[in-house]
């Protein structure tokens, strides 16, 4: 998990970087709040998904 967390937090400022690179001064504080929504609403759901396939596992396991 810590090499995962290692690889991936670069990539994270990297993508902040780009953007307010790419977008016009005035609109840099809009984009920011749109890639931070997308990047919560992309953990929620990925927490979401891994909650449900654990507790999936779990059923399966006690019945066996």
């Amino acid at each position: 998990m810590l090499l995962m967390g290692a690889g991936v937090g670069p990539l994270l400022s990297g993508l902040q970087i780009a953007l307010q690179r790419t977008v016009p001064p005035r609109s840099i504080g809009g984009a920011m709040g749109v890639l931070m929504l997308v990047r919560q609403m992309g953990a929620s759901l990925a927490l979401t998904v891994a909650a449900s396939l654990y507790a999936s596992g779990r059923q399966g396991g006690a019945g066996a």
